[in-house]
């Protein structure tokens, strides 16, 4: 309304100026021309703020009234342009300033706005590449782990049953080319529970009967996707640290379920415990030149990668558990 008042308000103006006298009819087609010329040619700038558009639309009516009611004057006949052409020559100069004015100022905007998407798509490449370095660092840390255990557990079970090493040789073969392959990417939950299956394979013929396990996954969570290996590494914890070291060993449970929009991953041994000052220090964020242990690791590629705040990582010290909630994903 404000734009239509002073286009009325200048229309008015120009006619009176350029005829002495106020030609209703002559405004009136003015100000409806203008009109539609805008609401024409503004699509051109409605990407732009909105304070930028109005004074854009302000200022391409203002430009149309002008130039419109200067044509009245064109349209007058000879003797009226030899009667009035210094005021025509005002009007129009006043209108070309004034369309000038209003073309730089569309011109600047879209520029700046440009330099500004520009500069904001290199920032966000700068941290998306950023965060994947630090992703793939981390990434980098977690299978060497216990490759060599794995190897000696071979070596000892070559001699006795080599059906059973063919199965260690081809569980390990499965691990390491998935570590290789999806350590810095996304993947199904399904296939992280089945690295972790090969991985209790492998750890139940090193342990013998001091390892008992079992796996969970709800066909609800299988297809959510997780950061690669960002469930193995608490399973080897498990085994590792509340397994291991005791003479009669343990149990290690991992269940995934379901539960409406979230999904749960629960990994947990009946060791000892988690001492409460590890615990204590997860919330940390590391500097990049920090090698965290596997569960600090686990710890941080869920801050990297939901920065959000949609998942979380909760430690329980007694029992041993650990319990990662996260967004569910539709198959």
């Amino acid at each position: 309304m404000g734009v239509a008042a002073a286009g009325l308000l200048v229309g008015l103006a120009a006619t009176l100026f350029l005829h002495d006298g106020l030609w209703g009819w002559t405004t009136l087609w003015a100000v409806g021309g203008s009109a539609l010329a805008t609401r024409v040619v503004r699509t051109t700038w409605s990407d732009l703020p909105p304070f930028v558009a109005s004074w854009l639309d302000g200022g391409v009516f203002v430009v149309g009234v002008l130039f419109l009611v200067a044509t009245t004057g064109l349209a007058s006949g000879l003797p009226y342009l030899v009667l009035r052409w210094t005021r025509l020559v005002a009007l129009l100069t006043a209108a070309g300033l004034l369309a000038t004015a209003v073309g730089g100022l569309a011109y600047t905007h879209r520029r700046l706005q440009a330099e500004v998407q520009a500069a904001t798509s290199r920032a966000t490449e700068s941290q998306r590449r950023a965060l994947q370095s630090r992703l793939t660092a981390l990434s980098a840390q977690i299978h060497p782990h216990f490759l060599f255990n794995t190897l000696n557990t071979i070596a000892e079970v070559v001699h006795e049953d080599e059906d059973r090493a063919e199965d260690l040789v081809t569980d390990l073969a499965s691990m390491m080319r998935y570590a290789l392959d999806h350590s810095a990417t996304r993947v199904p939950l399904s296939e992280e529970l089945d690295v972790v299956r090969r991985l209790l394979q492998i750890e139940a013929v090193r342990l013998g009967d001091r390892l008992d396990y079992e796996l969970h996954l709800d066909p609800a969570a299988a297809s959510t996707r997780v950061p690669g290996l960002l469930v193995q590494p608490l399973v080897e914890n498990a085994v590792q640290h509340g397994i291991a070291p005791r003479v009669d060993g343990g149990r290690v449970s991992v269940s995934v379920t379901r539960e409406g929009a979230r999904v749960r991953v629960v990994v947990q041994d009946d060791g000892p415990g988690i001492p409460a000052e590890v615990r204590a220090r997860m919330g940390e964020v590391l500097p990049d030149d920090v090698h965290p242990g596997g569960l600090r690791n686990v710890v941080e590629r869920v801050r990297l990668g939901w920065p959000d705040e949609q998942a979380t990582v909760d430690i329980d010290t007694a029992p041993s558990r650990v319990v990662i909630t996260l967004p569910a994903e539709e198959p």
